[in-house]
């Protein structure tokens, strides 16, 4: 389902399915996630054991469900010219997505579980991934959405580590990634080089609740 408002969030919609084969699609719809460059909205979910996604130009309707393959968890980011990459959980991997690139390309990021992905539309579209990795956070940084780098670790205080959120300054060129811990913390780390380096982790506010 989806609900729109267009006074700023004051009001919204009644809620309505966003996927138009709603009434006869039989799997399990969950774990919806949205991005936009403006212009562009593009949304995918869990639908049941593959991921779906939809696009709209105004985010008030949306056009017909595409299937992106087997996963779970995704997340999804749009650039700045309307290109994405969606990201999944796929038998312990991570994989990116693209529905651009020739075929459809579908690639893998590395080990790991509950990715999310943002992208740099300051620094020829760097997408950077970031999902658990152990009880850490793993990250990683693509050129074109593809092809993927190494795997960098941000140490995690507690025993683990769990929703990676990515962030991404325009003013001042640092990423982000913030993430729930079972010591009840939600902390950050960013990064001033384009992912390669990330500051130790410091904690945004307490009590938080670890899935």
């Amino acid at each position: 389902l989806f609900s729109s408002s267009i006074d700023n969030g004051i009001s919204w919609s009644a809620p309505a399915a966003l996927n138009n084969d709603a009434f006869t699609d039989v799997n399990a719809d969950t774990n919806p996630r949205v991005a936009t460059n403006g212009t562009l909205w593009v949304t995918v979910w869990s639908d049941g054991p593959n991921v779906s996604a939809a696009t709209s130009p105004t985010g008030l309707d949306w056009g017909n469900p595409i299937d992106l393959g087997t996963g779970t968890e995704p997340g999804v980011a749009v650039d700045a010219g309307g290109d994405s990459v969606a990201v999944a959980e796929n038998a312990g991997n991570i994989i990116a997505i693209h529905p651009a690139a020739a075929g459809g390309a579908t690639n893998t990021v590395g080990p790991g579980a509950n990715p999310d992905v943002g992208v740099d539309n300051l620094a020829a579209n760097n997408w950077l991934a970031a999902f658990e990795s152990g009880a850490d956070i793993g990250v990683a940084v693509s050129a074109a959405g593809e092809v993927w780098g190494a795997t960098v670790i941000v140490d995690s205080p507690g025993a683990a580590a769990a929703g990676p959120r990515v962030g991404f300054d325009p003013l001042t060129g640092n990423w982000f990634v913030f993430w729930a811990s079972d010591d009840t913390n939600i902390y950050f780390s960013f990064s001033a080089d384009s992912g390669a380096i990330w500051s130790a982790a410091a904690v945004v506010g307490g009590d938080a609740i670890f899935p």
